[in-house]
């Protein structure tokens, strides 16, 4: 059971940073993404994913609180440039992951 909550937390902080680069959820919007009771239980496995060493957090405000998986990268249009990625393009793939989130926290 904590693996799998563990796993839909991992998976939804990916969406939420693919979707909104350099920002993190708030505890809050993880409980209604992952459908736990309780901002607690959301904070327990954090702790236990950090202490896995699948998640980074940094203090900050609520909206601040950085959580970072490893393995990824927020690209910037600069960066983009720099590497010959299409910009346009990883807005586009953005924009579609927001529209995922937002289904997502709406149930469908």
């Amino acid at each position: 059971m904590d693996e799998d909550t563990e796993q839909k937390i991992l998976d939804f902080i990916k969406l939420y940073q693919q979707a909104y680069p350099g920002l993190s959820p708030t505890y809050r919007l993880i409980t209604q993404a992952v459908g736990v009771a309780s901002i607690s239980t959301i904070f327990y496995h954090l702790n236990r994913l950090e202490k896995q060493g699948k998640l980074e957090r940094r203090q900050g405000g609520v909206q601040r609180q950085g959580m970072t998986l490893p393995d990824t990268v927020v690209i910037t249009e600069i960066d983009a440039i720099k590497l010959g990625l299409d910009w346009p393009k990883l807005q586009v793939i953005r924009q579609a992951n927001r529209q995922l989130l937002k289904d997502k926290l709406n149930g469908r």
